[in-house]
């Protein structure tokens, strides 16, 4: 009843009191039950709050007398809080009080600890942290628990501070509030450091400067780390060496309260056994996984020092662009070459026999990635690499901080077990091992690399171990006072790294012994006074071999930084050099540049047996004193872009060089061979030039043949180049032959020309040299007075001659055209079969030549030969891949396996076919299915159709010696100037009709005859005696080499006049042979007459085809008056 009394007149305290007698009360009423618990704790409840209420009246008016005030703690508490002080320290001690209300309990306490001193609150926060961890809560407890840290710590309890700190830490440990776990760290790390406990603080500094990101730490914060940390390492290196220790598992984030695993242990131990079998050894310290700065490991990249880019580092100059190109087509190349060189070991260049190599070898690399794939990275291994070649690692770097970082010395750590004694050599760990000073500045350097090598710091030297040496009795050595020296060697780089930004990193290791290498991490200076270190850690690939690997997603090791280091291997960089050291600024189809392949050696062993492949015909090794049966530009097989370099290097006497050159099977380390070569673009818009090297390790005394160059144990390399080239229209060409109507087996050849150069606005001049015929049945003859006087619109090289200027070449301008008109003659039968190049001058008097020396005008036919092959090289593989597509997917649409007996049956029906189609020499030729033997084994010359032997790109493949395969290439010449002005400089280029067959052999498009007639153009007659009669011979002619053409003759009646003779028939012609009709045509009037009114109808395969003639027979018949 007192209650309601103190509460009306606002007695607060003695409210509150009242209550807490009450609560006691009832809990007297039943001690050990809980019947009346609810009505306790709403008594507690109420009695706690007056007494709140109460501390904050007596607060504001005691005022400064007891502290606290601008929000600060209070030195003194009220009576009113001690009460509640008290109250709540009751409630917590008696079981049966609190029973189930956890919580509630909870949010008394920490309410009733905000009017408390600095001690009394760190009481009943840590009391109220208990009751939340009790009710699950575990992040409040944390919060609390943090907070009561931060009181016992302003009440100078700093153990207590220390613990509660402690306690806290695992709560916010990997989970999603790293600001709060970052400023418990903080707070962690400020205490220990105001204890003396360097050796934790400093963990807990080398793990915040490296999360301060997260943390959205101020730089006055930042600044306070960086400092601390430094200060620790200066002035306490004992108590900073241990903390360092316990941070080598990088696992450990929590400030040193995880004890140091297994792996930690052995790394300190390992440590410590060198220390202890090494009396002069010392230990630095240096700080590992403290990420700052920050690596990602995820951006780990390893690849062999790029001696490109080493020997680009003169200028060199090339058309287009370089680009990496796509690694479908590197892969398609590589399997052309390891396919043409084994069909080139066994002296077999067919193309039926490459394409058969290389579905072999597509089957092989499959084979072997499915193996890969089903073994997962049980299969995997090292990567093989070579001695003295330098390695690259690249990776990104951070820095998390707001204050830039000063990086030194920064290089790769490693280490090497040596496959010669077991030795190993290893910069792991801050080590020092005493040696020479003067070894210490050695730097080492490479051909292939032009950066300066030094010994990493902190590099040491297992001992020699003999049979009865056990573990642990020799000391390390230093590599200075080794005879071996160091296994490795780095280079090292300085960085300045501004804040929150990142870089990427490429730093080298080079290994100077066989053996194992792996590379651990990196290490650097930070601020140039504290060594810090960053182990690398990979994750290795997921495991597929098993199905309980592929459902826990386990992963295996990872290879990434692991090496076999085993012999010396050459290592070829090429420049691509411009004749005269001046690049051309834009290419023209046809265009003919000469480059230099600048080929240098800048491995540590010779390399032999380079050849180059490339994805079109666009370059040509020129050859001297080559026979038809040879291979062009040093090809090997069919495709006509695989070709072995002839190398050449210059001669020195007395150790100066020379301008000679001496041929030589072999680069040695350090020499540098040029490789001649022309290039002619071809294609329109931006085209891509892939040029893929192979050279293989030299045998010493005998080099590697094209059998073991393909044999899977041979050491072989390969270099990668493409240039994107952008090709500008030049010149078009285009023929038309006909039968000539004069002389029996002549034929009229009518070639168009047409400027459309557009690689600039203005100067687009282009000047025909040429025309060059290559033939082995045919001689060609330029038609006379094509450029004569009679002309209405004379052309610029007329003008040359009316004024006499010198014309050797003919000039057309921008979109002009140019016809000109030869007479293709054949050879007598009498005359020997020999390969003949008619060059036909379009300006000049010596306009018609021809020639039998293949030696001078060789390069003429190179490019041609080399398309020629490589079309039908390319067809065939086209049309063998549609086809091996077209079964793919009939087998798919059955879904049913082939069966053995089917696939036999299908396996001796294409090698009938391919017996068939090598046997039945029908003559026929078209590109991609030439006739005739081809071995590259031939080195004589033509000695009968029965002994044939010639390369698939030589001369007498493109015009070969049968009659049947009579066909023509032509040439044109031409040249250009870069900018239209006769200083500037002249490009030449060429354009090719290839294969123009004269003769059909069994096929022909139009008509396979050809009618002639015999008759006089002009005739008088006195049609008073009569009407007029003359005679006329029709000659039908067949067109075809060697298939016979039944036709029917027809002859349409006139109304004009009328044609007596055979008007119907029906006849057959043998290739090449004809038939003479004669007629007599009968007029009754003068005027002029059109004969020509036959038609023939051609029988093909039950077929009737008609054909009508679009020729004139012009007849003018003069009436002859008599007087």
């Amino acid at each position: 009843m007192v209650k309601d009394d103190y509460k009306h007149d606002r007695c607060l305290l003695h409210y509150a009191s009242v209550h807490e007698m009450m609560g006691l009360c009832y809990y007297l009423l039943d001690p050990y039950g809980t019947r009346y618990s609810r009505d306790f704790f709403n008594m507690m409840e109420t009695a706690l709050y007056n007494y709140a209420r109460a501390a904050e009246e007596e607060t504001v008016a005691a005022g400064p007398a007891i502290g606290g005030s601008g929000g600060g703690r209070p030195t003194l508490a009220p009576t009113a809080t001690r009460l509640a002080t008290r109250l709540c320290l009751v409630l917590t001690s008696t079981k049966q009080m609190y029973n189930n209300r956890h919580m509630e309990i909870a949010d008394l306490l920490a309410s009733a600890s905000s009017h408390e001193t600095p001690l009394g609150a760190a009481v009943l926060l840590e009391q109220s942290s208990s009751h939340y961890f009790q009710s699950g809560m575990y992040r409040k407890y944390a919060f609390h628990m943090l907070m009561a840290g931060h009181m016992f710590r302003s009440a100078e309890q700093e153990q207590h501070a220390f613990r509660c700190f402690t306690s806290a830490l695992y709560v916010y440990h990997g989970g999603k509030w790293d600001e709060l776990h970052n400023h418990l760290r903080s707070s962690l790390a400020a205490q220990l450091y105001s204890m003396g406990r360097m050796s934790v603080a400093l963990q807990l500094y080398a793990k915040l400067v490296g999360t301060t990101g997260g943390g959205r730490v101020s730089v006055r914060s930042q600044q306070k780390f960086l400092s601390h940390l430094v200060e620790i390492c200066r002035g306490f290196k004992d108590d900073a060496l241990i903390g360092a220790d316990r941070m080598w598992d990088a696992d450990d984030d929590d400030g040193g309260t995880k004890k140091s695993n297994d792996k930690s242990n052995s790394t300190v131990n390992a440590f410590e056994d060198v220390l202890r079998v090494t009396p002069d050894a010392m230990r630095l310290l240096e700080i590992p996984n403290m990420d700052l700065p920050r690596v990602l490991d995820s951006s780990l990249a390893v690849s062999v020092e790029d001696a490109a880019v080493a020997g680009d580092r003169g200028a060199t100059l090339t058309f287009g662009t370089v680009s990496p190109g796509t690694e479908s087509v590197w892969q398609d190349l590589m399997c052309s070459v390891q396919a043409e060189l084994r069909a080139d070991a066994e002296n077999n260049d067919d193309i039926e026999t490459v394409i058969d190599e290389i579905d072999k070898e597509k089957a092989d690399l499959a084979f072997l990635a499915r193996s890969k794939e089903r073994a997962g990275a049980s299969a995997a291994a090292p990567e093989v690499r070579a001695r003295m070649e330098p390695l690259t690692v690249k990776f990104a770097m951070s820095n998390p901080l707001s204050v830039q970082i000063q990086l030194s010395e920064i290089q790769l750590v490693a280490r090497l077990t040596s496959s010669e004694n077991g030795r190993v050599c290893t910069s792991e760990g801050a080590v020092v091992i005493p040696g020479k000073e003067g070894e210490r500045s050695k730097t080492w350097s490479f051909h292939s690399s032009g950066k300066a090598f030094v010994m990493g710091d902190f590099t040491r030297t297992s001992p020699t171990k003999g049979d009865d040496d056990e573990d642990g009795d020799k000391p390390w050595v230093s590599p200075n006072d080794d005879e071996e020296g160091p296994f490795f060697v780095v280079d090292k780089t300085n960085l300045a790294v501004d804040p929150g930004t990142s870089t990427e990193v490429k730093l080298s290791i080079c290994p100077l012994v066989t053996g194992d290498l792996e590379i651990v991490g990196v290490r650097c200076k930070l601020f140039n006074e504290l060594w810090v270190y960053h182990p690398f850690h990979v994750v290795g690939p997921l495991l597929q071999n098993t199905r309980m690997n592929r459902a826990n997603r386990a992963r295996g090791e990872s290879y990434l930084l692991k090496s076999k280091i085993e012999h010396d291997m050459p290592s070829l960089t090429v420049d691509i050099v411009p004749h005269g050291g001046k690049g051309d600024a834009t290419v023209l189809q046809g265009q003919i540049s000469s480059w230099t392949l600048r080929i240098s050696n800048l491995g540590t062993a010779p390399a032999s047996n380079v050849t180059l492949k490339t994805n079109a015909p666009w370059m040509n090794i020129a050859q001297t004193n080559r026979k038809e049966t040879r291979a062009t530009s040093h090809c090997i097989g069919p495709s006509g872009t695989l070709m072995r370099l002839p190398l050449e290097k210059k001669t020195a006497e007395d150790g100066i060089d020379n301008d000679d050159y001496v041929k030589s099977d072999v680069i040695s380390p350090g020499q540098t061979v040029e490789v001649p070569v022309h290039v002619r673009t071809s294609g329109g818009g931006r085209q891509e030039l892939y040029m893929l090297f192979r050279y293989e390790l030299s045998n010493g005394d005998v080099v590697s043949t094209a059998l073991n160059s393909s044999s899977p144990s041979s050491k072989q390399r390969w270099l990668r180049k493409m240039i994107s080239v952008p090709v500008y229209p030049s010149l078009t060409l285009s023929a038309v032959l006909m039968p000539s109507y004069w002389k029996k087996r002549e034929h009229i050849l009518s070639i168009e020309m047409t400027n459309y150069r557009s690689d600039r606005q203005t100067s687009l001049e282009i000047n025909l040299d040429k025309i060059c015929i290559a033939s082995r049945y045919y001689r060609v003859q330029q038609l006379p007075d094509q450029l004569g006087e009679s002309d209405l619109y004379p052309s610029n090289a007329q003008q040359q001659q009316l004024y006499g200027m010198p014309a050797s070449l003919l000039q057309i301008g921008w979109q002009e055209r140019v016809t000109m008109h030869y007479l293709i003659i054949p050879f007598e039968d009498e005359e020997e079969a020999k390969y003949t190049l008619s060059q036909c001058h379009l300006v000049g008097e010596n306009s018609n030549s021809s020639g039998t020396s293949l030696f001078n005008e060789s390069e003429i036919t190179d490019f041609v030969c080399l398309e020629h092959a490589h079309e039908r090289f390319k067809t065939a593989l086209d049309a063998h891949e549609k086809e091996m597509a077209r079964r793919a997917a009939e087998q798919e649409e059955s879904n049913q396996p082939r069966h053995v007996a089917q696939i036999r049956r299908e396996k001796s029906s294409m090698e009938s076919e391919k017996s068939g189609s090598s046997h039945s020499n029908n003559g026929q030729t078209t590109p991609g299915n030439d006739t005739g033997s081809q071995s590259s084994s031939g080195n004589g010359d033509f000695v009968g159709k029965s002994e044939l032997s010639y390369h698939p790109t030589s001369i007498m493949n493109l015009c070969p010696p049968e009659e049947s395969s009579s066909k023509i290439n032509v040439i044109c010449t031409w040249t250009a100037f870069s900018s239209g002005n006769a200083e500037d400089e002249v490009i030449y280029g060429q354009h090719h009709l290839r294969q123009l067959a004269v003769r059909p052999q069994a096929k022909s498009k139009g008509c396979p005859l050809t009618i002639t007639a015999n008759h006089r153009s002009e005739i008088e007659h006195d049609f008073t005696g009569g009407p007029m009669k003359m005679d006329i011979e029709v000659t039908v002619r067949n067109r075809l080499v060697e298939s016979p053409v039944e036709f029917e003759f027809a002859l349409e009646r006139q109304a004009d006049f009328e044609l007596i003779g055979a008007e119907r028939f029906r006849w057959t012609l043998d290739g090449g042979d004809e038939i003479v009709v004669p007629l007599q045509a009968i007029m009754s009037s003068s005027g002029i007459y059109n004969l020509q009114s036959l038609r023939l109808t051609v029988f093909v395969d039950n077929l009737q085809v008609p054909y009508l003639f679009p020729f004139q027979w012009i007849v003018k018949v003069n009436p002859n008056a008599t007087i």
